[in-house]
């Protein structure tokens, strides 16, 4: 649970809402505060919402903007899925970014929002002043240990089960709600979100971008980071272990820092969010857009 002290129960009267494209392309953000540019992406099972706590206490003295990512509550919703490939999500942030009038912003991406934040750091560095990746490991880290380590493919088991035909229709959502709300009031807040969003199109973002353990890796993430990143990762993550950590500054030509938190899960930034604000602060005195 959250040690933020931040009041964030009026975040929804706060933001505004706001679409970019329409119909399956639709991507929907909301918007607060400004000054320099910061996006936030989510992960699964999440959406804007995930990033309450920073949103609120980061507006005063930055324009912060969290996205719902295809599939997810407002945003978009394709069937195919191809249309969830890394490349299209990645293209999904440069459109946003540019909507915004701005050539180049912050980014700071949890889970499967940051490894879209990886992929846009790799591909199209241009669009990036820094990177903020949160218990998201670079995919080659995370395709080694799914070669090498036997704990962590046993902790990724269920990403088989997410990529079987079908298997959007066997999803417990009550067991989804539990990983990131623990009271009713969160509860009910994710739930509405849930039934807004596709759970097909979820389960496309495991079917097509997943590493595979056997196959080589994709050539675009055989390129260096050259912006730089700050990764941060709750040790007490049961999904991507700490072993998936190693060696990431190698694949960075730029600065890179690693800051972990061993009293923090798979959420950081719910889980301590206090903490991880403070991180992404400093981060940000430092590298000044």
């Amino acid at each position: 649970m959250s040690n933020c002290c931040t009041d964030c129960s009026n975040i929804f009267t706060r933001v505004s809402h706001n679409f970019i494209g329409s119909g399956d392309q639709a991507i929907h953000y909301v918007e607060m505060g400004y000054g320099p540019l910061l996006v936030f992406i989510h992960g699964f099972p999440d959406f804007w919402y995930s990033w309450r706590w920073q949103l609120t206490r980061l507006s005063s003295c930055f324009r912060v903007v969290a996205m719902d990512t295809r599939g997810y509550n407002l945003s978009g919703q394709p069937d195919r899925q191809q249309d969830y490939d890394l490349s299209q999500l990645a293209g999904d942030l440069i459109s946003l970014i540019e909507a915004l009038g701005e050539e180049k912003a912050t980014v700071i991406g949890h889970d499967w929002g940051g490894i879209i934040a990886w992929r846009l750091a790799i591909s199209f560095p241009q669009h990036l002043h820094s990177l903020i990746v949160i218990n998201a490991p670079h995919f080659r880290g995370l395709r080694r240990e799914l070669r090498r380590n036997s704990l962590q493919r046993e902790a990724l088991k269920y990403v088989i089960e997410f990529q079987k035909k079908d298997s959007h229709l066997n999803l417990n959502m009550e067991a989804m709600l539990a990983l990131v709300a623990q009271d009713e009031q969160t509860r009910e807040i994710y739930s509405e979100a849930f039934e807004r969003s596709s759970v097909e199109g979820m389960m496309h973002y495991y079917r097509q971008n997943f590493p595979s353990p056997l196959y080589p890796l994709p050539s675009e993430w055989s390129s260096a980071v050259t912006v730089p990143v700050i990764q941060i990762h709750g040790l007490q993550d049961q999904f991507l272990l700490a072993d998936t950590l190693t060696h990431t500054s190698e694949w960075v030509a730029g600065e890179y820092n690693l800051v972990t938190l061993q009293q923090a899960g798979h959420w950081p930034h719910h889980d301590m969010a206090d903490e991880v604000t403070s991180i992404i602060e400093g981060w940000l005195a430092q590298h000044k857009n």
